[in-house]
């Protein structure tokens, strides 16, 4: 990582805290001189990569190693996931995995829509610009290509919180439904 955009970084973190804000401004002078090609975040999306790199689609750049712990938290996430876990069980009756899916996926976007998960917005942008010059220090130019596709699309950084917001909404399936004696939508065995 660049010295100077490290020190862009520990700046940011200050001002967004309120704290350390004098050791930061000393140190100023000192980080102005240093060089780097990224300084602030907008140089990230000029970074060079080969030509012949292709841009990684957001599925296989979040299912990377670095994204495993990125988390979302919010104020109503438990009461969320307990409704968003309710789609397609809370009844008798049994609906196909198709319309589940699609109940959810209504679900999140409502979610994500919301002025609570849409103030946060401004935030995913800056994790993924700092998360796409990581991907390019590391060499994964793939996936730093998509990231900055994905940033300059409007609707991108929606995106990416909508992919975060079902991450923390999914836990894996109880097993047995209460009350259900059959899923006509099950495997069946022959």
């Amino acid at each position: 990582m660049a010295p100077r955009f490290a020190g862009w970084l520990i700046e940011e973190g200050s001002n967004l805290s309120g704290r350390y804000t004098e050791e930061v401004r000393e140190i100023k002078p000192f980080l102005s001189r240093l060089p780097g090609p990224v300084q602030k975040p907008s140089d990230i999306y000029a970074l060079t990569v080969p030509e012949d790199t292709d841009a990684l689609p957001l599925e296989r750049i979040a299912s990377k190693e670095i994204f495993e712990s990125l988390t979302l938290p919010w104020d109503n996430l438990d009461e969320d996931k307990k409704q968003f876990n309710d789609i397609g069980g809370g009844s008798s009756i049994v609906l196909p995995p198709y319309m589940i899916q699609e109940k959810r996926r209504d679900f999140v976007k409502n979610l994500v829509q919301g002025d609570t998960l849409k103030s946060k917005l401004p935030l995913i942008t800056r994790l993924m610009e700092d998360y796409a010059y990581l991907l390019h220090s590391l060499g994964d130019f793939g996936a730093y290509k998509g990231l900055i596709t994905m940033l300059r699309d409007p609707e991108g950084p929606a995106s990416m919180l909508s992919f975060l917001v079902n991450k923390a909404l999914v836990h894996e399936e109880k097993q047995e439904q209460p009350g259900l004696i059959m899923n006509p939508y099950g495997q069946v065995r022959s």
